[in-house]
């Protein structure tokens, strides 16, 4: 020890250094615990994900949009509501036009399960 006054500060620099390990510790394991409790995309991609699907014609609306990881990526669930007077198949156009863009465009999304409901107002 070269002065004795400073003696204090070992056990400061050890408080400081483990407050670094832990906040380092915090920000490694929180992604992956989030995957681990089944979280979903953040309120950004969410935003982005609606966006995407409302660019697809024939698409009124996309509500219910829900997400989960699954490894780097995530599933996504939503509705669109489509003309209600449209064929069956002519609905299902839409919603596998609506996946293709999604997980072509989309942030990280592995799949897409899209439920397709009429909008009565057409």
């Amino acid at each position: 020890m070269f002065d004795p006054k400073w003696a204090f500060m070992d056990p400061v620099a050890t408080l400081a250094v483990s407050g670094f390990i832990i906040q380092a510790a915090y920000v490694i394991c929180l992604p992956s615990l989030k995957e681990l409790a089944d979280s979903g995309a953040d309120e950004k991609a969410l935003l982005a994900i609606e966006k995407i699907v409302l660019q697809v014609e024939g698409v009124v609306s996309v509500h219910a949009v829900r997400s989960r990881f699954h490894g780097s990526g995530f599933y996504v669930n939503l509705h669109i509501q489509v003309n209600g007077k449209l064929t069956v198949e002519e609905g299902h156009k839409i919603a596998g036009c609506a996946k293709r863009r999604l997980i072509q465009e989309g942030p990280d999304i592995v799949d897409v399960l899209v439920h397709i409901e009429p909008d009565k107002k057409l």
